[in-house]
């Protein structure tokens, strides 16, 4: 598509100057010859897909019917005349800057914030009633007047990207042709869980990104800001962002209520209709609403979960069994001792099992002050040890009162035999673990070869390091009973985070690109002597040879996983501790109480703690 000058002709419009681009196309100003007014227009790249331009033109003559003060207005719909004629779309002129301009010198005054979150939820509101659904709402498509009014730009634009999660950013907007499920649309960072998974949306999905831009307005940053897409992805589908209340002590109750229920990932724990979410910001602004008024709805409490919703249930793996709770049965089996937390649970019509130690209700119900998994392992041992004293006790009465022991107590012991047997290896893995940390020792065996880390990953360690140096000093100044043995699970996080980087280091030069380019010579070399080989005794050598080459072929594709993994968990364990840092330097985790502050050096200690990751390897890739 070649760019229009000043003067052009664009149908019955002649443009004056360009304003920019935008995601499907460039932007002009130009004057409407026959009404004599100013309009941007907003001309589509040549050589979208015909499919996707019906449905626009469809969807743009929908929402020139919205006539609302907060969404901007179509005026006019249009191709000009010719074979290869230009789509265009026509629409109101606005002078302003965007909500993202906007956001660039940090969070917004929690009055201002109100005010724009009631306009943007009005209109909003008003398209839900028409029946439209935004998509792609963040605040690139929002525009703020310099009398600080909010319009909502492209109702039903998307750019086409081929494919979605290669060389892409983050915050630009993706589209497959069509709505349905199965489709991925939007923009990534304020995608709903459905979006990011496909599914099909609704009015709900608006609501979520609403959320995500009241969430950034008030604390300056996307609420999922990750390093990758696929980061991106599996945090919006798997994450709660941090409560505002935690990041920002002036946010109203009421507003941070709001947001925490527009981010449900079950849309059924959403507002039922956007009129209320507009309607509670409306009386937190202290403004009348544009559009028709219903009766405010508290946010205060968020509404129980239908029993029926998926989101809300939990199924527990026991032994061969399966059993379902909601999250209410789930916390008081927790915390009876039902569950010791090594048990397998999945949430919802989620895919993958994971122990139950590693979910955010044990994390918070049990208070671990060592690893989570051996906290779990305790837990189970406990639960038979309770058990095996209730049999004595019950022997010995039973013998005093009649003299003899009962036959049903043979059976109780047989079973309390078999549950003791079960729990023998988590056992045997404690006992390992406190002799080895007596004799100030490590449980993994010690690497075969010590490596200066590379720069990378010596780079990557010291932020991380530099990180817990600093909560370290914070949790020292901050004081108190409880300051012990915090500072001793940073200091336990410290040494893991080296270990992690010497480990990191070591794998990264054996998988590098020379050790692989000296292989493939390796393989092709043995491979040419196989085929001038002679003897038998010869070609059973080479290809000896050449196995044990594909073992270390495999074994480097192994350990490239591994790392990948590796950098993830020090990517979590860096941005835990950056925000555990952040609360403590601005007086946030003051009113936390320590085992609440043990939970998340916990979590931090958890994620940097990698050695079954590399014990996964099996064996260094070079023996």
């Amino acid at each position: 598509m070649d760019a229009f000058t000043s003067g052009a002709r664009i149908g019955s419009y002649e443009v004056v100057d360009r304003l920019g681009a935008g995601g499907m196309g460039e932007v002009y100003r130009a004057r409407d010859t026959r009404l004599g007014r100013t309009v941007a227009i907003k001309v589509i790249r040549s050589g979208a897909d015909p499919e996707l331009l019906h449905r626009l033109d469809r969807e743009a003559r929908t929402a020139s019917a919205l006539n609302h003060p907060n969404i901007v207005h179509i005026y006019d719909v249009g191709e000009t005349a010719g074979s290869g004629g230009t789509h265009y779309v026509v629409m109101e002129l606005v002078e302003g800057e965007t909500l993202r301009r906007r956001l660039r010198s940090g969070p917004l005054p929690v009055r201002e914030l109100l005010d724009l979150g009631a306009q943007l939820a009005d209109g909003l509101a008003k398209a839900h009633l028409a029946g439209i659904v935004h998509r792609d709402l963040k605040p690139e498509n929002l525009m703020v007047t310099a009398d600080g009014v909010l319009k909502i730009l492209d109702f039903g634009l998307a750019k086409i990207v081929a494919a979605p999660f290669k060389d892409i950013d983050v915050r630009e907007t993706l589209s497959r042709h069509g709505t349905q499920a199965g489709t991925l649309m939007g923009t990534l960072e304020y995608m709903s869980p459905e979006q990011a998974s496909g599914r099909t949306v609704d009015h709900r999905t608006d609501q979520f990104s609403l959320g995500l831009i009241l969430h950034e307005m008030a604390t300056g940053r996307p609420a999922f800001r990750r390093d990758t897409p696929a980061q991106v992805i599996a945090a919006v589908i798997e994450r709660d962002p941090e409560p505002l209340g935690r990041l920002r002590r002036d946010v109203p109750a009421a507003l941070e209520a709001l947001v925490t229920r527009c981010l449900q990932k079950d849309p059924e724990r959403r507002f039922a209709k956007t009129q209320e979410v507009a309607s509670e910001l409306a009386a937190l602004a202290g403004r009348a609403r544009s559009g028709p008024v219903t009766e405010a709805v508290s946010v205060e409490v968020l509404p129980p979960a239908s029993p029926s919703s998926a989101a809300g249930i939990y199924h527990v793996q026991t032994g061969p069994h399966v059993r379902s709770y909601d999250e209410t049965e789930l916390v008081a089996l927790i915390r009876r001792g039902k569950l010791t937390g090594v048990e397998l649970v999945r949430q919802g019509d989620e895919e993958r099992w994971r122990p139950l130690f590693e979910s955010r209700i044990y994390r918070r119900e049990v208070p671990i002050s060592g690893d989570p998994r051996d906290a779990a392992r305790v837990r189970l041992l406990r639960g038979v040890a309770g058990h095996f004293s209730g049999f004595i006790i019950t022997a010995v009465a039973m013998y005093a009162i009649q003299g003899h022991l009962p036959f049903w107590l043979a059976i109780w012991g047989a079973v309390l035999a078999m549950q003791t047997l079960s729990v023998a290896p988590a056992a045997w893995t404690l006992l390992r673990r406190r002799r080895a940390a007596a004799v100030g020792a490590a449980p993994a065996p010690p690497p075969a070869r010590q490596l200066e880390p590379q720069p990378s990953a010596a780079g990557a360690a010291s932020t991380a390091a530099q990180e817990a140096g600093r909560v370290r000093a914070l949790i020292k100044q901050r004081g108190g009973s409880g300051a012990p043995g915090l500072l001793a699970e940073v200091d336990g996080i410290l040494k893991l985070t080296a270990e992690l980087a010497a480990r990191q280091a070591d794998l990264e030069e054996q998988i590098s690109d020379r050790e692989r380019a000296a292989l493939a010579a390796a393989v092709a070399e043995a491979r040419a002597r196989l085929q001038r080989a002679d003897l038998a005794q010869d070609r059973r050598l080479f290809e000896r040879q050449i196995e044990v080459l594909q073992g270390r072929e495999e074994a480097i594709a192994k350990a490239a996983r591994v790392l990948e993994r590796l950098r993830v968990r020090r990517d979590v364990a860096e941005q835990q501790l950056k925000q555990l840092r952040l609360d403590l330097t601005r007086g946030a985790a003051r009113d936390l109480d320590v085992p609440e502050l043990s939970s998340r050096l916990q979590f931090i200690r958890y994620e940097v703690d990698a050695r079954e990751e590399v014990d996964e390897i099996g064996a260094d890739p070079r023996s």
